[in-house]
């Protein structure tokens, strides 16, 4: 995930922040990192940079070693925006789609709430008007395991924006039944992204729209970067019937187009960098709130999965209690990781700097609340080539890392 620039009252960015499985890394304004945060729970983390190796992005706790940088997805950007207004940008997005030869039609925008895909269902939407686009947004709410204001959030910002949204959820029997039989999706098997597409599938062949949309960005993620980059150094929205509207944005473009339709998710405004189902594996620790079960549709059978993944997998064999498997989260990890994290954890002095998880949430929030920071405008044209220009090294880095690495995390023998 790309890093969250951490923004003052006063409008200025003084740090950046990103997090990731159980980390969080703190940079200074420079970019150079001040802090890294391993989190204990999901509400207290000490500060590990002491143990951690900066060269090969690693924690070492004694004979324990983790690798970080399957944690943290960190994406580094200048900041710049790449648009001067959101007006400016429709008018750029709908003269371009003509221009690749874009015909009025259906499009359908697979649309969660979160950032990126509301900026690109408002963008679409706006730019859609002047060239005869019919805008549909497409919600699967993933029963059970999604918080249930996700579908109220969705439902409702669709339609201020004056789109009609297909309201679609995963098969409930199926469901059920897999999790009870294989336990939750964890980090590397996320099974449930298989069954989140089927109904949007299905819908599609029903509905036949002409094109399909995405809240895709370049600087998103490392395998986005490597996929979005290398298909072409100018910006191409259309793609035979893929339209990328939002791709070569910047996060402040994407704050600022969020905060021009006033339609703020609410996991934002908790202090959380990210929208996704609650019971998601890629989730940071620190994202999962004390009274988190609530908030789901059954947490009863949540509760019962829960235990049978705990079972499943053996995690009492590996010395990990049931209380502390359930407030680290480590279903979301396999057993022989999770075991890895825990004693990493067990093996840290008591005297390490603590960090609350509300100054961290304080940080995400501030991009939200906050002014928006003054910062140079590169323009979209030349955004491909100046952003990857500058994230394409740290890119290359990190993949020669990833590439020496033989397993997830390791333990030294002997």
């Amino acid at each position: 995930m790309e890093r969250y620039p951490v923004i003052s009252s006063k409008g200025e960015i003084v740090a950046w922040i990103v997090s990731g499985g159980d980390f969080t890394a703190l940079y200074n304004r420079e970019g150079k990192l001040e802090k890294l945060v391993l989190w204990m729970d999901s509400e207290h983390g000490v500060n590990v940079i002491e143990y951690y190796d900066e060269k090969t992005r690693t924690l070492r706790v004694g004979d324990v070693v983790v690798t970080v940088w399957r944690h943290i997805d960190d994406v580094p950007w200048p900041p710049v925006y790449t648009i001067g207004s959101v007006d400016e940008y429709v008018e750029w997005l709908a003269e371009k789609l003509l221009n690749e030869g874009i015909k009025p039609g259906k499009v359908v925008v697979n649309y969660s709430g979160g950032k990126d895909s509301l900026a690109a269902l408002y963008v679409l939407a706006e730019a859609g008007r002047k060239i005869g686009l019919e805008v549909y947004a497409a919600y699967v709410y993933v029963w059970p395991l999604e918080p249930k204001y996700s579908a109220r959030f969705a439902e409702c910002s669709a339609r201020k924006l004056g789109v009609e949204i297909l309201c679609l959820e995963t098969d409930r029997d199926f469901m059920a039944s897999r999790l009870k039989n294989a336990g939750l999706p964890y980090r590397g098997v996320r099974w449930c992204t298989y069954q989140k597409l089927k109904p949007l599938k299905k819908k599609r062949k029903e509905f036949k729209p002409d094109y399909v949309a995405q809240g895709e960005r370049l600087l998103e993620a490392w395998k986005r970067f490597k996929r979005l980059y290398h298909m072409s150094r100018t910006p191409r929205i259309l793609t035979g019937s893929m339209i990328r509207p939002v791709y070569p944005l910047t996060l402040l473009d994407i704050a600022k187009i969020v905060r021009r339709t006033g339609l703020i998710h609410p996991d934002y405004l908790l202090g959380y960098p990210r929208v996704a189902c609650l019971m998601c594996p890629y989730r940071a620790l620190h994202e999962f709130p004390p009274n988190w079960l609530k908030h789901l549709p059954d947490p009863g059978l949540v509760e019962e999965v829960l235990k049978i993944t705990y079972r499943l997998r053996g995690y009492a064999d590996k010395g990990i209690p049931y209380q502390d498997y359930l407030e680290q989260h480590l279903w979301r990890y396999n057993v022989e990781e999770a075991a890895t994290l825990y004693r990493a954890k067990k093996m840290l002095p008591k005297n390490l700097e603590e960090v609350k998880v509300d100054v961290v949430e304080d940080m995400y929030r501030s991009l939200w609340l906050n002014p928006l920071p003054r910062a140079p405008v590169i323009g979209v044209e030349k955004s491909i080539e100046i952003l990857g220009g500058y994230a394409k090294p740290h890119f290359d880095k990190l993949a020669a890392i990833a590439g020496g690495a033989e397993s997830w995390s390791t333990q030294k023998s002997g």
